[in-house]
């Protein structure tokens, strides 16, 4: 029993394959939100409910992970949406 205590704890570092696909999905809601973020800003189209959208993401994410003890891969909510934000401003640029 003490021999599987350090692979245990090891495999605690190791991303798992919903981490990845959390990130990808997050990623393309960060996409979607930048944009929506950046037609509405060129339309002059307020930007609250955009923002809001993002801030009840937040909200969610940070409920989640209280709810579930920390068992919330928050790094690939987070990675991934700033990955999907960053190309969907990249990409609305052209």
């Amino acid at each position: 029993m003490a021999a599987g205590r350090p692979t245990d704890t090891l495999a605690l570092f190791q991303p798992r394959p919903d981490d990845r696909r959390i990130g990808a999905v997050f990623g393309l809601i960060g996409l979607w939100q930048a944009m929506d973020y950046r037609m509405r800003r060129r339309a002059r189209l307020p930007l609250q409910r955009i923002l809001m959208a993002i801030l009840g993401l937040i909200v969610a994410n940070i409920a989640l992970f209280a709810i579930l003890s920390g068992g919330l891969a928050w790094q690939a909510h987070l990675g991934g949406w700033i990955a999907g934000w960053l190309s969907g401003q990249s990409f609305a640029r052209r």
